[in-house]
């Protein structure tokens, strides 16, 4: 299975009520002064320095000039740029860092070689893998590998349920059956895979207790190709 699925945890019900913000940036038009005050807040959050939300640098440049539709002085990419950076600083926790080099964190968790496992459970192909999900598509950002599903609250119970036979010991059979498999095919031995898998579903367990916890949050994935 080719990429990794990085899953994050997500303010669903700010987002929703961003959406017209969003929506009035997307027609790249001259803005509102609801959607101004949004940008006001974006540019005073410490959430947008740095270099994950590079699309963001052109907020200075929208408001100074408030008059003027966007499509005069920006790109239809840079447009795009201030949704996705608005979405990730706003909606995600922490503004939506995650972690190559770390793949479990605070707030998300990257699967790789895990999903070789993951893929064969009936309920994880369901909740992630099955690609007539298109009412879980979230609306923004829609460009690129930027393009997130969210889980609704009886998918994130469904998954915290799914989980727990990865958690104890011994892990099912057919789990044992799949590394196996797996091992022999990425010639790395089965005790890592098997604790790389426990990890995985530790951190996935631990990222489903925080979004239930919550009626405004839920779990948000996309594809790092």
């Amino acid at each position: 299975m080719a990429g990794e699925l990085l899953i994050q945890v997500i303010d669903i019900a700010r987002f929703r009520a961003i959406r017209p913000a969003l929506d009035e940036l997307d027609a790249a038009r001259a803005l509102g002064f609801q959607t101004l005050a949004l940008l006001r807040e974006a540019a005073t959050s410490p959430l947008v320095r740095g270099d994950r939300h590079r699309g963001l640098a052109v907020l200075p440049r929208i408001l100074n000039h408030p008059e003027l539709e966007l499509r005069v002085f920006l790109s239809p990419a840079a447009v795009d740029g201030v949704i996705e950076g608005l979405v990730h600083a706003l909606c995600f926790e922490n503004g939506a860092e995650f972690s190559l080099v770390t793949p479990i964190g605070p707030n998300w968790v990257v699967l790789d070689i895990e999903l070789a496992v993951f893929g064969d459970l009936d309920w994880f192909r369901a909740i992630f893998l099955d690609p007539d999900h298109e009412a879980s598509r979230l609306a923004y950002p829609r460009v690129g590998e930027g393009c997130y599903r969210i889980l609704s609250r009886e998918d994130v119970t469904r998954m915290a349920a799914g989980l727990q036979p990865l958690l104890n010991e011994p892990i099912p059979a057919e789990i044992t059956t799949r590394l196996e498999m797996l091992a022999e095919h990425s010639q790395l031995p089965v005790p890592t895979l098997s604790q790389a898998v426990r990890k995985a579903a530790a951190g996935l367990d631990r990222l489903a207790a925080k979004a239930l916890s919550r009626v405004e949050l839920t779990l948000a994935h996309t594809s790092l190709l």
